[in-house]
């Protein structure tokens, strides 16, 4: 089985990362994209879990936690 790090691992990752890391330039395009200050985040989908050959309910258990985690923070706007 595959290790998948999940939305909160992540985030916890990146704000402990030297910014020596980052190197990626993103370049805001006017009237295209611009920079907001809204991170755009999701949990990973049940399919997804289970094609990197997580149990059902071990996947349900990461979608859940990964809702807690994001359900902190206020929801903006959603687009489905």
């Amino acid at each position: 089985m595959r290790l998948v790090p999940s939305v909160l691992s992540i985030a916890v990752l990146a704000s402990s990362a030297p910014v020596a890391l980052a190197q990626v330039v993103y370049r805001e395009i006017p009237g295209d994209r611009e920079f907001t200050g809204v991170l755009i985040a999701r949990p990973r989908s049940f399919e997804e879990w289970i094609a990197d050959g997580l149990a059902p309910a071990a996947a349900r258990a990461e979608i859940a936690r990964a809702r807690r985690a994001l359900a902190t923070y206020p929801l903006q706007r959603y687009v489905p």
